[in-house]
């Protein structure tokens, strides 16, 4: 995750190695808490890092992730 949100622009390999590490239900738990925390964050990220924290979020939403993980987030 550290490694994506320090590209300058998103790099679709972060989220296929992050598919791949998906398999495994404790990573899921990691990718949750470890989102949540950069939502909670999200005031000291640069626009860039927020741009590439969505795209490999909403690739990993669309394969490997469920909805409710995105429960923390106040629309």
């Amino acid at each position: 995750m550290q490694c994506c949100l320090a590209e300058k622009s998103y790099n679709p390999f972060y989220s296929l190695l992050s598919e791949k590490l998906l398999t495994d239900v404790n990573f899921k738990y990691t990718f949750k808490y470890a989102l949540w925390d950069y939502i909670k964050s999200i005031g000291n990220l640069e626009v860039r890092q927020i741009l590439n924290l969505s795209k490999i979020y909403g690739a990993l939403m669309v394969k490997s992730l469920p909805i409710h993980f995105l429960k923390v987030i106040d629309f």
